[in-house]
């Protein structure tokens, strides 16, 4: 080789746009570039004559062999190691290792210009296939060196709801801050990657005790629970958190997302906005949520699940004025369920939606068979939980089938708990505005346990509240202010849950307008209900 090109090969490799380093045949360093020094923090001084087994971690001492064995036998080796910078900090680097006649070159490119297949092409995050890599690394790294690390599976609160009521761009860029957020909670060393839609999961390496990984998902709590400015629109934004810690939870990559999963999900009916430990009692209930999902879907598609309808009674003359809707789901294992039972499952595998719609196309058909009956404009209530709300083609599927049929959208009515019309504004105004504008009617139920704004008492498509009939009994001034407040509203109260004679003349002195309960009328099929009211003056005996 000529002076001339050995010059200009040496100034290549000194200003190339990726670190590399070359090493004679023992692997210790020769020489580095300037993107090595700047991307590590290393100096050609200090780094001189050191072996990869330093820059590497000591976590990868046994992996370095393996990769000089691998260049020795193919002549080039690709894959990731846990690159060691000269501040001690830990960072996980993509190699490519490739043999020299009398050594090696090492190539590392700049991380945030990975491959963009590698790469969450949203948020900048590694992807599923870098955490999955990332994860086994740690394991081994565990097993070697008895040290403690932990995952953490997180999943956003009501991520479907924004993407509905504000938009996809909304919603992507509520993810993009929250990549953001979570990088922040974290060391560099610490692994941070989308696993898909609103899931997010986090590997914490190196730690000194398991209990480190409870101040983190503490931080991201804390984080997120900062109000998000996506688009004008002000949006508080809550994640559910579960955490396997390693090596007590396993160490099998496969085994630890599983686990982690299964603790969000506690952490999801423990109220969200929270995290979770793995147990083992967990896993059981994880197992049994699987069977139950299975069993559901089967279900929905045999004919298992039945909808069913209470009679509302007016207090003061006791006829059936109108009914309650409610899901029920006679499962060959365990039994008659009600809707509280398995809807929570549904909403989590993805049935909700399918369920929802043969729920408001039953609810069309039984209308108009009512109709045909001869009951005339028998109206029906049926709750819908918050996720339900924000799905405007549920709204779509029942208008469309009302008009197919003549039926006005009055007789349907949203019943929904007063929790879920709490303090999110922006999804209030959202779900008043839709049902406005379809002509639904607003049914609030556990009114007096949550908070609900004057605005939304007043609201036009507000047509009752609900309370629960022991409210009568446990306490009576709180009961009658209730009814006061909304009769001064001009709104009707309902109880629901009466189920002896105390109750119902306690509710009558209160002044509540009307009733329901398994004491007055159990829930019946369309068809008995039907029977039921087939005398215009048929009244409710109590």
């Amino acid at each position: 080789m000529k002076v001339n090109d050995a010059h200009l090969l040496a100034q290549a490799f000194s200003l190339a746009g990726e670190a590399m380093l070359v090493t004679d045949e023992a692997g210790h360093v020769v020489a580095i570039n300037n993107e090595f020094s700047r991307s590590t923090g290393w100096s050609p001084q200090t780094i001189a004559a050191q072996s990869l087994q330093l820059l590497w971690s000591s976590d990868h001492g046994a992996q370095v062999d393996t990769i000089m064995a691998a260049v020795a036998a193919n002549g080039r080796w690709q894959g990731e190691v846990l690159c060691r910078h000269g501040n001690g900090v830990t960072q996980f680097r993509e190699a490519t290792v490739t043999g020299l006649a009398n050594g090696f070159i090492v190539v590392m490119p700049d991380p945030k210009r990975r491959h963009v297949g590698r790469i969450d092409s949203l948020t900048g995050l590694p992807d599923r296939s870098v955490f999955m890599e990332r994860l086994k690394t740690t394991c081994a790294q565990v097993e070697r060196k008895h040290m403690a690390a932990a995952v953490l599976f997180l999943d956003l609160d009501n991520f479907k709801h924004v993407n509905d009521t504000l938009g996809h761009d909304a919603g992507d860029r509520l993810l993009k801050e929250a990549a953001r957020r979570l990088k922040s909670c974290v060391r560099e060393s610490d692994t941070v990657c989308r696993l898909g839609g609103d899931e997010f999961t986090i590997i914490l390496a190196g730690l000194n005790q398991v209990e480190e990984a409870e101040v983190v998902a503490q931080h991201i709590l804390g984080k997120l629970a900062h109000p998000f400015d996506i688009g004008g629109s002000i949006s508080p934004m809550s994640a559910s958190i579960g955490i396997a810690a390693l090596p007590n939870d396993g160490i099998s990559p496969d085994e630890l997302l599983r686990r982690a999963d299964a603790a969000m999900y506690q952490a999801k009916r423990s109220g969200r906005a929270t995290y979770s430990f793995y147990s083992q009692e967990m896993m059981a209930r994880a197992i049994e949520r699987a069977h139950l999902e299975r069993e559901l879907r089967h279900a929905h598609l045999a004919g298992e699940i039945e909808l069913l309808f209470q009679p509302i009674v007016n207090l003061t003359t006791r006829r059936v004025t109108g009914s309650h809707a409610m899901l029920q789901w006679n499962s060959p294992r365990g039994g008659l369920l009600n809707a509280g039972q398995f809807l929570p499952v549904a909403e989590e595998c993805g049935l909700i939606r399918p369920l929802g719609e043969w729920l408001m196309t039953r609810m069309v058909q039984t209308l108009v068979a009512w109709r045909q009956a001869g009951l005339g404009e028998m109206k029906i209530c049926v709750g819908l939980s918050r996720r339900q709300l924000g799905d405007l083609t549920l709204f779509e599927h029942l208008l469309e089938g009302m008009k197919a049929n003549n039926l006005s959208p009055a007789l349907v009515e949203f019943e929904v708990c007063a929790d879920a019309l709490g303090d999110d504004k922006l999804m209030v105004r959202s779900v008043l505005a839709t049902l406005s504008a379809f002509g639904v009617g607003l049914i609030i139920d556990d009114f007096g346990h949550g908070h609900v704004a004057l605005q939304t008492l007043q609201h036009p498509c507000l047509r009752a509240v609900k309370i629960h009939a022991t409210q009568v009994q446990k306490n009576k001034t709180i009961a009658g202010a209730l009814i006061r407040l909304s009769h001064a509203l001009n709104i009707p109260v309902v109880a629901e849950w009466v189920d002896n004679n105390a109750l119902l003349n306690g509710l009558a002195e209160a002044g509540c307008d009307y009733a329901e309960g398994n004491m007055l009328a159990p829930p019946l099929d369309g068809h008995a209900f039907a029977a039921l009211l087939k005398s215009p003056n048929a009244e409710i005996a109590a």
